[in-house]
């Protein structure tokens, strides 16, 4: 049973949680390329994504990776990657490495919506250039590990360049 005082907590963090996202310092925008080897299908892909900065070093995206070619929309993918700046903190460091774990869901898969396959991915970006500071940063030659948690099998996925711009 939810007692009075529980009611009022759970206003205020119904409150106090979107306030403390939209004050998330540096928040930004992610586009860049993606490729799969193996797993889902392998083609060429487009990222987009939303960035919030949670702390000094780390970075939270949600993002959605759509197939380009050679079936434009033919996958969808949705999902929330943490990042971590390996050499230093976001902010002033300016060349910099990013580790991120993420989850990836499938929403389109061979041109079918619906709940497809559900995926871990562990990234590296070895050489990260720019900061929020800028308003700019590249993440290149990126590099990553795919888990499929319903196969139980590996692939790798990676991105030549990842743009993201920080609006002032």
């Amino acid at each position: 049973m939810i007692t009075m005082g529980k009611r009022a907590t759970l206003l205020r963090l119904c409150f106090l949680i979107p306030a403390a996202v939209f004050a998330a310092p540096n928040p930004g925008i992610s586009l860049g390329s993606w490729s799969f080897v193996g797993v889902p299908e392998p083609g060429m892909y487009a990222h987009a994504g939303f960035l919030l900065g949670v702390s000094d070093h780390f970075e939270l995206e949600a993002l959605g990776v759509a197939e380009f070619m050679p079936i434009p929309a033919g996958m969808l993918l949705a999902g929330v990657s943490l990042g971590y700046s390996v050499l230093g903190p976001r902010t002033p460091t300016y060349f910099n490495m990013v580790a991120d774990f993420s989850f990836l869901q499938a929403l389109v898969s061979s041109g079918v919506p619906g709940l497809g396959q559900s995926y871990l991915m562990l990234r590296l970006s070895p050489l990260v250039i720019g900061n929020p500071i800028y308003g700019h940063r590249d993440r290149l030659f990126s590099m990553g590990l795919l888990y499929d948690i319903q196969a139980s099998s590996f692939s790798a996925v990676w991105n030549i360049l990842i743009i993201d711009w920080y609006p002032s």
